[in-house]
């Protein structure tokens, strides 16, 4: 996983020399949504990183297979079950080179499928939540 965490000024050369040099396929996350773009703004600049940086560092000369995606949006949280679906799609033969992630999207039918009962815990885990008044003695 890379973790971008200074988007401009973009090192392109920087970011493909962070990628293992194995590296077959690679998925782009991005939090926002550029409609009538021909992709979201990282996953854009991972591409022509690519395009301009590449060498062929992973033995055979072809360069990843990038899909991008949309997550995160409408404020909604990015659970262990997307990451898996993701993962998912980034295995398919033809994965969507496109998709979004946690949200029904209908209007582009991208929407990646996922599991809501999805959990990394194990299964003698405890969770609760109380809530109250702080009370205060005299």
């Amino acid at each position: 996983m890379v973790v971008v965490r200074l988007y401009r000024p973009w090192d392109a050369s920087a970011m493909v020399a962070a990628l293992p040099k194995t590296v077959k396929r690679i998925a782009v996350l991005d939090r926002t949504k550029e409609p009538g773009a021909a992709g979201e703004p990282l996953y854009q600049d991972v591409v022509t990183s690519l395009v301009e940086c590449w060498s062929g560092s992973n033995g055979n000369g072809s360069m990843p297979k990038v899909i991008g995606g949309r997550y995160g949006l409408s404020s909604k949280e990015f659970t262990p079950a997307m990451v898996v679906a993701v993962y998912d799609e980034l295995t398919k033969p033809q994965p969507k080179r496109q998709f979004v992630v946690g949200i029904v999207d209908d209007m582009t039918n991208l929407s990646l499928d996922y599991d809501p009962n999805f959990s990394t815990e194990k299964g003698d885990v405890v969770r609760a939540m109380s809530s109250g008044s702080a009370a205060t003695a005299p």
